[in-house]
């Protein structure tokens, strides 16, 4: 990708987590760079060309957390920790309207974007059962394709939904999300599977998650 050109869609992407889609400009995001808007639009089409691209980036980034830390050679549940980590980051750096915008304005790429997420949170968490089954960190007996589907299912709506609403004071983000990530664990691991979990656990504890 062009150096300039990448430059432009990490800072919108950063506007957009921080104010959302709707009140930022083409203006604002030149202004950020301190760029021109004929060398802004010498690079992108108008702003709807400028959120593909976001959501494109955003979306290639989520496959690259999940490829490079099943590479690093740590076992399966030390992936989906290492990944759901990163993920609960970008994920509390997310501004509620960002995503009103994008469902009010743009709901064919909000459609398409959550889409192209399921294949690919269904595909990593395939390949994440398949890694730990090959590990004898899962059971031998797990239905890869039930479960992965199952697990985006519940991580779908665990950000969508208001289920937590009432609970939120009593428990923080990372209490609410490690919790959803242990219980989806404990449904496929092993004996060995569980005992690397427990010492997980028990630092994440420790730690005051």
């Amino acid at each position: 990708m062009d150096e300039k050109l990448q430059k432009i869609i990490e800072k919108t992407t950063e506007l957009y987590f921080k104010y959302g889609i709707k009140s930022i400009t083409m203006d604002d995001v030149a202004r950020e760079l301190a760029m021109s808007k004929k060398t802004l639009y010498e690079l992108v089409r108008d702003k709807d060309d400028l959120i593909e691209k976001v959501f494109t980036y955003f979306h290639n980034q989520d496959c690259c957390i999940f490829q490079s830390a099943h590479e690093n050679g740590v076992n399966a549940i030390d992936v989906l920790f290492k990944v759901s980590e990163i993920i609960l980051e970008r994920v509390k750096n997310i501004n509620p309207a960002m995503i009103y915008d994008l469902q009010k304005y743009y709901p064919e790429l909000m459609k398409s974007f959550i889409n192209s997420k399921r294949e690919t949170a269904y595909n990593n968490m395939k390949k994440n059962i398949e890694k730990g089954i090959e590990e004898g960190v899962y059971r031998q007996n797990v239905k890869i394709d039930l479960i992965s589907r199952f697990y985006w299912a519940r991580f779908e709506n665990f950000h969508s939904s208001d289920i937590f609403n009432d609970i939120k004071e009593k428990y923080t983000p990372e209490q609410i999300f490690y919790t959803f990530v242990e219980y989806h664990i404990r449904g496929i691991a092993s004996d060995e599977g569980l005992k690397i979990l427990n010492k997980i656990m028990e630092t994440k504890i420790k730690n005051r998650i």
